[in-house]
């Protein structure tokens, strides 16, 4: 068996086992120590995770936990309005994960553009996570670092 199919297998695998975790989970902070663990597992070459619960009544993304280059974990905590028709709103609204090239870039990432570029930070990957009513917004950004010789 290849090996890429083997590894496909072993993901789907463990991405049903912490379905099944998320199912009997309540509570936010177990919510994302769960989410944290099995990203931590899967994504160890992502430079920053970023892991943020949309609340309907603001508009707004806040931030429950990740992982970043640096010792400011306070970054994790930051707070993302929505504008109609940002990327990000997409990404809540239609429930679809998307890629996104070239963040620093991106017109429509608003305030995550500039985060991006704070961070020399170019892709990055983002996946929303719904769990009962709550809609989570998985981040995982990558670092591009371009050879300047």
């Amino acid at each position: 068996m290849p090996s890429s199919l083997t590894a496909s297998n072993e993901l789907t695998l463990d991405l049903g086992r912490i379905l099944q975790r998320l199912r009997v989970t309540d509570g936010t902070e177990m919510l994302v120590k769960v989410v944290m663990d099995f990203l931590r597992d899967q994504f160890q070459r992502c430079p920053l995770i970023w892991l943020g619960l949309y609340d309907r009544r603001t508009h707004k993304i806040t931030g429950k936990g990740g992982v970043v280059p640096s010792d400011n974990r306070r970054a994790l905590r930051h707070s993302f309005g929505l504008m109609s028709g940002d990327t990000l709103e997409q990404v809540v609204i239609q429930q679809r994960p998307i890629y996104i090239a070239n963040l620093q870039r991106e017109k429509n990432a608003g305030d995550w553009s500039r985060a991006a570029r704070q961070a020399g930070i170019q892709s990055a990957f983002v996946l929303p996570i719904t769990h009962v009513k709550s809609a989570w917004v998985l981040s995982c950004w990558v670092l591009i670092a371009w050879d300047s010789r």
